[in-house]
């Protein structure tokens, strides 16, 4: 199995919606070009976001123009993004840009709602050329920079050692993303309008091979309705971390030293109907979370996994068992849309979902942070697993 890995400078996003910023920033530091504003690199991004009406936060045309009006002196590569007829395509052409630019390209995923930062790939041989369709992807790299940085200071917010270059408590620096995983929650395509049907990344100006290549087989679903026991979910994480090397990688070793695996949290995907997945927290205890790791509640098909940079935070996703939620809920007014008012969270009033959920959204960009949902009436209240309280779950912004 070959793999590479690219040394990108990582930076969370300092607004809610400054993903497309964020990501140019840590991609304009790895090519030495210093660690720009992301107040600065937002505004010229969405002002150059003119597709569509402009009603893109950070379109592939604005990114595109910002990498390439910020890139060094002296910096001889273009940076063009490439809107592909398939995921095949827009994914060989990430993998040809990190082998052959030696650059991490950016990528459109969880529909239009995100983009990271790709700094890596795992396949069974390294392409020959960007038109190589030869070799079988297994799994990237990714630098997500959501959630955003909770109270940034004024600008400038970044330096090559602030807590928000190594992640900070919150920062999700480094994941690593099962190719399956990949394909069916990440680059998912652009659902309408200028890039409605195509899939995109912003990377070297070669173009995407033509064909489809060779495509690693996907790990059959379980048979039956039947979910795999929480046990069963922790013994096959740990299994999985060692079958793709991630105990040993420059990337996760450090998050992955002497932990155990937790009490794994079933979620539901609230945008696919009878999809579940495990999140198996690991630490040194139960109380602690250094790293995560998602399976397939069915079939305990490995996902991804996810290294928090500072050991030794709080287990966050425990504190979202019922009782926790009753504690913290009981009696609040929740403020719901206007103008619909408040409700109220009275004993016996109201019902809590049993199981976490999640879907792509402005709230949540990330698997690893679920939501208890709770039914009042007719409305919804969802709870992040970082206690934020939201009453909607909103998927129609572009590039936040």
């Amino acid at each position: 199995m070959h793999n590479k890995n690219l040394p990108v400078p990582y930076h969370q996003q300092d607004r809610a919606y400054y993903c497309g910023a964020a990501c140019a920033q840590m991609v304009l530091g790895s090519i030495n070009a210093g660690i720009q504003d992301q107040f600065e690199l937002y505004a010229n991004i969405n002002a150059q976001s003119k597709e569509d009406g402009g009603i893109w936060y950070a379109g592939p045309d604005g990114l595109e123009w910002a990498l390439n009006e910020w890139r060094p002196l002296g910096f001889n590569k273009s940076f063009k993004y490439h809107a592909s007829a398939t995921e095949d395509q827009v994914s060989r052409k990430v993998i040809w840009t990190i082998e052959d630019y030696d650059v991490a390209p950016l990528a459109l995923v969880l529909g239009w709602l995100h983009w990271v930062v790709v700094a890596g790939y795992f396949a069974s041989t390294s392409p020959a050329s960007g038109s190589d369709i030869s070799y079988a992807i297994d799994a990237f790299l990714i630098k997500d920079p959501w959630p955003p940085a909770p109270t940034p200071p004024p600008p400038p917010q970044h330096s090559q050692t602030d807590p928000c270059g190594t992640g900070g408590k919150r920062g999700h620096a480094n994941h690593h993303v099962a190719y399956h995983q990949w394909q069916s929650t990440y680059m998912t395509g652009v659902p309408s309008d200028t890039w409605g049907g195509k899939f995109v990344a912003v990377g070297s100006p070669d173009p995407p091979p033509k064909a489809p290549g060779e495509r690693r087989a996907l790990a059959p679903r379980a048979s039956g309705e039947g979910l795999l026991p929480g046990g069963r979910a922790a013994e096959m994480a740990r299994d999985a971390l060692a079958e793709h090397g991630l105990f040993e990688h420059d990337d996760f070793r450090a998050a992955l030293r002497d932990t155990v695996p937790g009490e794994p949290v079933l979620v539901e995907r609230l945008d696919r109907s009878g999809r579940h997945y495990y999140i198996v927290p690991m630490g040194h205890d139960a109380d602690e979370l250094s790293a995560a790791v998602s399976l397939d509640a069915r079939s305990g098909t490995y996902l991804q996994t996810v290294a928090v940079p500072e050991r030794g935070i709080p287990n966050h996703l425990a504190t979202l068992a019922s009782d926790h939620v009753l504690e913290r809920l009981r009696d609040e007014w929740i403020e719901l849309a206007e103008p619909l008012g408040h409700v109220r969270l009275r004993d016996n009033l109201f019902c809590i979902y049993p199981i976490l959920v999640w879907k792509p959204c402005r709230e949540s960009l990330s698997p690893f942070y679920p939501f208890r949902m709770i039914a009042v009436g007719e409305h919804r209240v969802y709870v992040r697993s970082d206690w934020r309280v939201f009453t909607q779950l909103d998927s129609r912004p572009r590039g936040i």
